[in-house]
């Protein structure tokens, strides 16, 4: 698209409706005089940034630079003529009253683009006639995608897709497929589940598969933010709104979502006062700045996550049940990796690949019973737990591999207390731990018998006792040394 002159009419309707004609020097302009000035308005208009709009007082558009084109994505020409109304979305009720004014500043509104809606701000100045109609205007759009940009290369881009989710059993293949329904349409989203059980990386995939993947994905946590700068943060504020705000004042996350997905992450510790103001967002998709009074126009995909039971939250009156009812359109509730143990040598595989290196053989690294501890440990942590155990055991084996000596305590011996051993190497009772903690003392004891029994009868052989057992060689190498037995003789 290159940049056109305007032509004849358009100039003359821009000279006749917003030149001075003082200016012009009235009619002693000559006509050498006249044609520079149309070139030097040409260009001055065609290379202004923002873009113009002229329109006559019937309300069709008389005049669009290449800036305006360049908005909606058409030829300047193809706009000329066209109902102004028609370039907004719906009936913004916002213009319209700006209309009744001779000038009106930063009025945020949606374009008519040719894929997509197109946010902008609009300040425009309008000519009447001496009875107090319309006779004409001009209007400025700068696109506000500009605002979009600090936020895109400060991180508000979702980097995970469904690829990203490693597992393959039934219970989290069914959350997959409920969330790439919820992003085949615009409806709120609940996310529930433990922490670190992925809830993020499952809303950055909702959004990423969406119609909004190439818009900003911004994340709030709502239980990190002092109480009194919730508001501030979701809805923005105004110059002079309160003691300390921001000279100009501030934009906020939704705002700065506009268009694509905004997350808000453990909305069951949003303050309860604030729930009403979420609502009503939720409901009429506007917002309104703290000290202001103008209402702004938001076109946001929300996806909401929480570790709480909301409904238990209800009843302590913590949380509304109609903003519940609103936010649950779409529920996905996220399954702990407990739940999930066959899907942890996936994960370790995919873990390992990306802190060791991607290749075939990465398991290969890990001695033979790490698996077994791994999925035999309860994972209260979840999936963010095993990824730091991943990163601890690659940083510290360095090139060797991966033994079971190099697990924590807590996955050796998954107990709730820690091991007191005596003299005889027995885990002692002590009855605060309560009886579940005795019977798996009195657990521990038997099998430590059972252990020292069997060497005693094969001679020392630990293949054999290990055969005897079920268990592995290392697994059997590994309760050795948590019971501090020692073998008299050497396999044969």
């Amino acid at each position: 698209m290159g940049r056109p002159d305007l032509n004849r009419n358009e100039l003359s309707f821009l000279r006749n409706n917003f030149v001075d004609a003082g200016t012009l020097g009235n009619a002693c302009l000559d006509v050498a005089v006249a044609e520079r000035f149309d070139h030097c308005l040409a260009k001055i208009i065609n290379h202004m940034p923002a873009g113009i709009i002229l329109f006559s007082g019937n309300g069709k558009i008389e005049l669009a630079n290449f800036a305006m084109g360049q908005i909606l994505g058409k030829q300047p020409k193809d706009i000329v003529g066209t109902p102004l109304f028609d370039l907004f979305v719906g009936h913004n009720p916002l213009i319209g009253k700006s209309f009744y004014k001779d000038s009106f500043n930063n009025v945020e509104v949606f374009l008519n683009g040719i894929a997509q809606k197109i946010p902008c701000l609009v300040s425009g100045y309008i000519n009447r006639a001496e009875n107090g109609a319309i006779d004409s205007g001009i209007i400025f759009f700068q696109i506000m995608d500009r605002l979009h940009r600090p936020v895109v290369r400060s991180g508000a881009r979702a980097q995970y897709c469904f690829d990203d989710i490693i597992g393959a059993s039934k219970v989290l293949q069914k959350c997959i497929a409920n969330a790439r329904i919820a992003a085949s349409n615009d409806s709120n989203v609940l996310l529930q589940g433990e922490s670190g059980t992925g809830k993020e990386v499952f809303a950055q995939a909702v959004h990423n598969a969406s119609s909004r993947a190439q818009e900003p994905f911004v994340a709030i946590n709502c239980g990190a933010i002092p109480r009194e700068l919730v508001g501030s943060e979701l809805f923005g504020y105004v110059e002079g709104a309160f003691t300390g705000a921001k000279r100009g004042g501030k934009i906020g996350k939704f705002e700065l979502a506009c268009g694509g997905t905004i997350f808000l992450d453990e909305i069951g510790d949003m303050p309860f006062d604030l729930q009403v103001a979420l609502l009503r967002v939720l409901q009429n998709r506007r917002i309104i700045r703290i000290g202001d009074s103008r209402e702004i126009s938001i076109d946001v995909r929300v996806i909401c996550a929480t570790n709480k039971d909301l409904r238990c939250e209800i009843e302590k009156g913590n949380f509304r049940e109609d903003l519940y009812y609103r936010l649950n359109v779409i529920s996905i509730t996220i399954p702990p990796l407990r739940d999930r143990k066959e899907d942890i040598p996936l994960l370790v595989k995919y873990m390992l690949g990306k802190w060791n290196g991607n290749h075939a053989n990465i398991l290969s690294i890990l001695e033979p019973g790490i698996m077994d501890c791994l999925q035999n440990y309860s994972w209260p942590g979840n999936v963010r737990e095993l990824q730091n155990i991943i990163e601890r055991l690659v940083s510290i084996s360095l090139h060797r591999s991966i033994s079971c000596e190099d697990l924590p305590p807590e996955i050796i011996f998954p107990l709730n207390t820690p091991t007191i051993m005596t003299h005889h190497h027995l885990p002692l009772t002590d009855s605060k731990f309560g009886y579940k903690q005795k019977r798996k003392q009195d657990m521990a004891a038997a099998e430590y018998h059972k252990i020292v029994s069997l060497l005693s009868v094969h001679r020392g052989n630990v293949s054999q006792v290990a055969r005897e057992m079920g268990l592995s060689r290392m697994t059997l190498y590994r309760k050795m040394k948590l019971y501090s037995i020692t073998r008299d003789h050497e396999d044969q």
